[in-house]
């Protein structure tokens, strides 16, 4: 055999190995292609209300294709509406392995079942979801999405939705999605609407414990009282350590009907350091639990244990900003609630009972709003500053309040906090009730004694209601007692 006849078999000998290599890899691909379809078909969360049934998948050699249900779970429904509704996912899979991936698929989903019926007749059939992506040699899963046009109902008054599309991410415990539908629009009975671009975005760093960020977003609605411009929603969770902080953040750039505009309205609400293991065991509970409404006798104990640790852990909440233009004026504010972190005395040592929870001593809540201009009238103005709710600043009014340790002021002056002190012991004895755990006892009253703040508190809850009157700043300590007393119950209450 000459030299040229030796390089043609050992490239003809180099290409079949590589044939054969790349061959073998792509059944080997086809093989891990059903080995994920079994694993999604087995691995949906307990819980999570939503399970892959009537799975089928058949293998080739180097393509692969089937379908299976996506059936949410009934056994919470009483009403038997959600037992009619599926979803069935057809899809292709073509494994021969390429440079920029290792899988090609597409899929359909349609509606099934009684409710998946009815939806597809409303819509004349058009009502599915399709998309076509690659797996990565990472395992990193892009689809694209598609949604054809709709038309709900017939004739001048349907509803029309615009075909929308979007793109979905899969990457191990992360999850990413965008979504965009351009119109929806329907007219009749004297009534308009139009909603222009609503957009999804979602973007789940672990798609099981929910953190990450979520918004909704829309253009323009317009109807025939009025429009709305620049709607976004955002909500985000992130954990620190065993902490878990959630922000809801909506705004609007703009809002006009007759006689109201206002423009730039944005609000923040927060919710701080949740003890995340607490607050997976309720959700988990009350899933299974059917809204906590059927509790076997060991959820019941492990939901209080997980109830006082996320109250007595400390936490906060509140709307941390609120802002905006209403008219020619404005408005800006902040309110704000915290549970302070228990002392272990009132956690309970270990292998010891537990002690009761004291809102009274864990509660402390403050909040302000400064509103300018034409945002309040002068009649409004005028009323507010009489009843002592606000005071007068450069150009508008402002109103403050802070609770904390049983005192309650308010534009800088005490008021009597006793009803907010009957209130917190009312909660006191729900909550520790659920819990378990008895209250301290409680002096009763004519039993010698004179009455104290619980009497106080008590008797403020059934007289006829007036106006709060400002307690004296200056006053000795021991005066207006039920203003500024931490801790008290009403005595008739003990348990």
């Amino acid at each position: 055999m000459n030299k040229s006849a030796k390089i043609a078999a050992f490239t003809l000998g180099g290409i079949a190995v590589i044939a054969a290599g790349w061959a073998g890899a792509s059944i080997y691909a086809g093989r891990i292609a059903a080995a994920e379809m079994g694993s999604l078909v087995a691995g949906a969360p307990a819980g999570s209300g939503v399970s892959i049934a009537a799975a089928r998948h058949d293998t080739g050699l180097f393509s692969s294709g089937g379908s299976f249900d996506v059936r949410f779970d009934t056994h919470c429904d009483t009403t038997g509406a959600a037992g009619g509704f599926a979803l069935k996912v057809d899809y292709r899979v073509s494994h021969l392995l390429r440079p920029g991936s290792m899988m090609r698929f597409d899929w359909t989903m349609v509606p099934s079942g009684e409710v998946g019926a009815a939806l597809s007749k409303v819509t004349n059939g058009a009502l599915r979801l399709d998309g076509q992506g690659t797996v990565g040699y990472g395992r990193q899963v892009v689809s694209s999405l598609a949604m054809p046009e709709l038309v709900l109902g017939s004739g001048a008054q349907a509803m029309r939705v615009s075909a929308g599309s979007g793109q979905a991410t899969l990457a191990g415990s992360a999850f990413g999605m965008q979504w965009k539908t351009e119109r929806i629009a329907g007219r009749g009975a004297g009534k308009a609407l139009e909603v222009s671009n609503l957009g999804i975005e979602v973007d789940l760093k672990d798609r099981m414990r929910g953190t990450g960020s979520m918004a909704l977003s829309i253009d323009r609605v317009g109807t025939g009282v009025g429009t709305a411009e620049g709607f976004r929603l955002v909500t985000a969770a992130a954990e620190r350590g065993d902490r878990t902080d959630v922000t809801i953040t909506p705004s609007l750039r703009a809002f006009n009907m007759p006689g109201q505009k206002a423009s730039d309205l944005s609000m923040q609400i927060s919710l701080r350091d949740l003890h995340t293991a607490s607050l997976e065991t309720i959700q988990k509970i009350g899933q299974e639990s059917c809204g906590f409404q059927s509790l076997k006798a060991e959820e019941e104990q492990t939901l209080r244990a997980a109830v006082r640790t996320a109250l007595t852990g400390g936490l906060s909440l509140g709307i941390t900003e609120v802002k905006g233009t209403i008219g020619d004026g404005s408005l800006d504010g902040f309110l704000k609630v915290e549970l302070k972190k228990a002392a272990q005395a009132a956690v309970g040592a270990a292998g010891t009972e537990p002690v009761a929870i004291e809102l009274a001593n864990l509660l402390a809540s403050s909040g302000e709003i400064t509103v300018k201009g034409n945002a309040i009238n002068a009649g409004q103005r005028q009323m507010a500053v009489g009843m002592g709710v606000a005071t007068e600043v450069p150009g508008g009014l402002k109103a403050t309040f802070e609770y904390a340790d049983g005192l309650f002021k308010a534009n800088g002056r005490v008021f009597d906090a006793s009803a907010v002190q009957v209130a917190l012991s009312t909660a006191d004895r729900r909550l520790n009730t659920f819990l378990g755990v008895s209250m301290p006892a409680r002096v009763e009253p004519g039993e010698g004694l004179a009455p104290g703040p619980d009497v106080a508190s008590a008797a403020s809850l059934a007289a006829p209601a007036k106006p709060a009157s400002p307690v004296n700043s200056a006053a000795p300590s021991g005066a207006n007692n039920a203003a500024g007393a931490p801790n008290t119950y009403p005595a008739n209450n003990s348990r």
